[in-house]
């Protein structure tokens, strides 16, 4: 062992009073003996004085005796004097070698000690000094005694990262780390992880400049800033325990367990193959899995509510959660964090104290009805105030009683006797009747509601959920969703497109933070704005309980408005995370929607689609042909389409920084825009299958942007509202400015002045809506041809089968 004691030593200074010199000299001879005791004494008196940051050791822990470069030093004091959080993310690609950032914020910081070219040397006594010297700061020295018989053994990694650790507290600065126990469970070895990323029971961490892959398996003390470890300290244990770890797969060979959201595959050396799709806890060493406890759950309830840090259970009421290992055992399996918990799916879990540390997914939702949430006027879920009254008594219940609601009596939530121990007020009818909300104005007046309806109070106001039974609520989505005057055959193929909608949506966590599975707004599909008629009514009862399935799974069954003769394939409409173009499902494909040869050949080809844009509803014997949306035209100054990009780009660029990128010399960058200047030009990147602009690249005085999705890309040419974009429709009507355009199905016609400046653009345009799945203005003339709502919906979807949900 390296005899190796370092001292920090004040410069004398003239002072007036000799008892802060005398001061001065006890600092430096207690910190003397600090430092021996963190370089040496640790080692000879064991258990004699443990600092916080000590952790516990079992019998053969040791230290981790790795030589210190100074490429790690460099490492060490870049992250730690920066007080800024250490991702552990890699960093740029362009860099040349791995420490050369380090270097780079030390020379920026006006660090003088270190020399980039003498990176791979290895760290001496007298190189520390000097180093440690030059970060305590004026009037501070480090200095080094070296015995004979060590002078020219170099320094490893934990006897550099203690000193310097006790030199910051000697003179009071902030190191900016910490010690920390963990496991290291995959390197970039064995898993799709970055060069310098490793997968620890604690998470993802950087390891820049470290050789981990021996200590696989095994648990060790690290020093850490942020997510990036800085240096291994001692190897506490080679073998490792895993609490709360899914068992997703068990074979004979290979054992597959999830840890933090990672699935880490070991040999298997002693787990049961009956163990798969438990939690529990996994015993690792070199060998692999050598051991398996499950966890035992003692109770099992029902999913009410989930939010950020706390799930409602429908008998264990309110629980507090942090990192929740989640199984999956039913059929589809594919729960694995429980902010995908829906309401009314059935766990079996475990906790501590009101604390929720495990839970089994053992069912789903098992409720025949939906529960709404409903929106005010602003589409807010949150109203101020809510007043319900019926013609027909309900029971009300509340903190475990009920009382009578009768005919007429109006419930008042500001008058209500609400206590502290209880929130939620349920009120259910006695039969077929419904309930008026008189503090929400729709389109039908006050709208009134079957079923239940369920107020709960929250900080700001109040919550409203709607529980209804599946065919009430699919006729109260027809007549919201689709004009009625369409006739009897489309409004069944609305029938079954709201109900598939509607049963899908009980597997979705969308609005469980409401206690809800859907809402009614145009985030789900509207629900109840217009009251049901009897050809609503005859619809669903002609259609009862039919769904869409594809492969015997439920459809995402999306619609919209209007075509423009085709419509979209789903990934070049939508992003999946920050990926653009994602994934299309077989049944929602692109395909024309005119009857006859096609028009044009390929509509990602940007004259033809030109061509296509262009041709009326006289020219086509398109399904949509009669709809005002069909075609549509927007012309704009360039000061007003640089008006409507400027208002909308600084909060679309925070929004949707993945979708929306700068252009920084020659690549695309993703940041902070507040404007791009007067346009310059406009130019279609990319279009889809059906036409849609995918991508748009605008060029202003001060940016260059790339803008992708059609959402984006109508919000951001729309102004966000602000002032909004007027559209002239086919039939010659004029629009009030809108918030974002009709549809992405258009193409621009740019005029130049005689400097060769943008002088005005027309978007020459059609459908309405985001163009993927059915149309609705579409299925309308379909219906009017003669289709049956079969072969309408294998139209609009393809080789889908409608069959009766149970």
């Amino acid at each position: 062992m390296s005899r190796n004691m370092h001292r920090v030593k004040r410069y004398k200074r003239r002072v007036k009073r000799r008892g802060k010199r005398n001061d001065a000299t006890l600092w430096a001879v207690l910190f003397i003996v600090a430092l021996w005791y963190c370089l040496i004494g640790r080692e000879l008196l064991p258990g004699f004085f443990l600092g916080r940051e000590a952790v516990a050791v079992s019998e053969e822990s040791s230290l981790y005796e790795v030589p210190c470069t100074q490429a790690n030093i460099a490492k060490l004091l870049a992250c730690t004097l920066d007080e800024k959080e250490t991702t552990g993310k890699q960093e740029d690609k362009s860099e040349t070698t791995w420490y050369s950032s380090y270097y780079a914020s030390l020379q920026q910081q006006g660090f003088k000690a270190l020399n980039e070219k003498e990176a791979l040397q290895l760290m001496d006594e007298q190189t520390l000094s000097k180093v440690l010297s030059e970060v305590v700061g004026e009037g501070y020295e480090v200095t080094a005694t070296k015995s004979e018989a060590n002078k020219d053994k170099h320094l490893s990694i934990h006897e550099v990262i203690n000193t310097y650790y006790s030199a910051m507290n000697q003179v009071k600065k902030d190191s900016h780390m910490k010690y920390i126990t963990l496991v290291i469970l995959a390197t970039p070895s064995d898993e799709q992880l970055g060069a310098w990323q490793v997968v620890t029971d604690q998470g993802t961490y950087g390891f820049k400049g470290l050789i981990l892959e021996p200590l696989k398996n095994q648990t060790i003390q690290v020093a850490v800033k942020g997510q990036e470890i800085l240096g291994v300290m001692k190897v506490i244990s080679k073998e490792s325990t895993i609490e709360n770890c899914e068992i997703k797969l068990v074979t004979d060979q290979i054992v597959t367990a999830v840890v933090k959201g990672k699935s880490i595959s070991f040999q298997n050396k002693g787990v049961d193959l009956q163990q798969e799709g438990s939690i529990g806890k996994l015993t690792i060493s070199s060998e692999g899995a050598i051991a398996y406890e499950p966890e035992i759950y003692g109770e099992k309830d029902i999913v009410t509510k989930v939010t950020s840090n706390t799930i409602t259970l429908e008998k264990a009421g309110v629980l507090n959660y942090k990192d929740v290992t989640i199984s999956d055992k039913t059929d589809l399996g594919n729960y694995t964090s429980i902010n995908q918990l829906p309401y009314g799916v059935q766990i079996a879990y475990r906790k501590e104290g009101d604390e929720l540390v495990a839970l089994q997914v053992i069912g789903r939702s098992n409720r025949e009805g939906l529960r709404v949430v409903l929106a005010n006027k602003e589409g807010s879920y949150v109203h101020k105030q809510v007043k319900l009254v019926s013609t027909a008594e309900y029971d009300l219940i509340y903190n475990g009683e009920t009382s009578k609601l009768a005919p007429e009596e109006v419930w008042d939530s500001q008058t209500f006797n609400w206590n502290k121990e209880a929130a939620v007020v349920r009120l259910v009818p006695k039969g077929d009747t419904a309930m008026k909300l008189l503090t929400v104005n729709k389109s039908q007046g006050f709208p009134k509601y079957k079923g239940c309806m369920e107020i709960t109070k929250v900080q700001d106001g109040y919550h409203i959920v709607n529980e209804v039974d599946m065919e009430n609520y699919v006729a109260g989505v027809i007549p919201s969703e689709m004009p009625t005057s369409y006739g009897i055959e489309a409004l069944k193929v609305q029938a079954i497109a709201a109900r598939t909608y509607g049963v899908a949506s009980k597997e979705s966590s969308k609005f469980v933070q409401y206690g809800a599975q859907i809402d009614d707004t145009t985030a789900s599909q509207v629900y109840n704005n217009l009251a049901p008629n009897p050809l609503a009514y005859e619809a669903t009862a002609a259609t009862e309980g039919k769904v869409l399935t594809y492969k015997g799974k439920l459809l995402s069954s999306k619609f919209f408005a209007t075509s423009c003769g085709y419509t979209a394939n789903y990934g070049e409409v939508w992003a999946t995370g920050e990926t653009f173009p994602s994934d299309t499902p077989p049944y929602m494909m692109a395909e024309k929607q005119y009857t006859g040869d096609k028009m044009v050949e390929n509509m990602k080809e940007e004259k033809m689609a030109d061509q296509f844009f262009k041709l009326t509803a006289a020219d086509i014997d398109a399904f949509d042909e009669n709809s005002p949306w069909f075609r549509w035209q927007v012309q704009l100054s360039q000061e007003e389409v640089s008006t409507l990009v400027n208002n909308a780009i600084s909060k679309l660029a925070n929004d949707y920084p993945a979708l929306i990128k700068v252009k920084v010399g020659n690549e695309w960058k993703s940041q902070g825009v507040e404007g791009i200047g007067k346009i310059q030009n406009l130019q279609v990147a990319e279009r889809g299958e059906g036409g849609n602009v995918m991508t748009l690249i605008l060029k202003g005085s001060k940016a260059t942007i790339k803008v992708s999705t059609e959402y984006v890309i109508r919000r951001l040419l729309g102004g966000a509202g602000n002032p909004g974009v007027v559209v002239t429709r086919s039939d010659g009507s004029i629009t009030n400015p809108m918030s974002l355009l009709p549809s992405a199905f258009f193409v621009p016609d740019i005029t130049y002045n005689n400097q060769e400046q943008l002088k005005q653009i027309v978007l020459y345009g059609g459908g309405f809506g985001h163009g993927v799945g059915m149309s609705q203005d579409g299925v309308r003339g379909m219906a009017e041809m003669g289709y049956t709502y079969d072969v309408i919906l294998k139209h609009f979807y393809k080789n889908v089968e409608i069959v009766t949900y149970q």
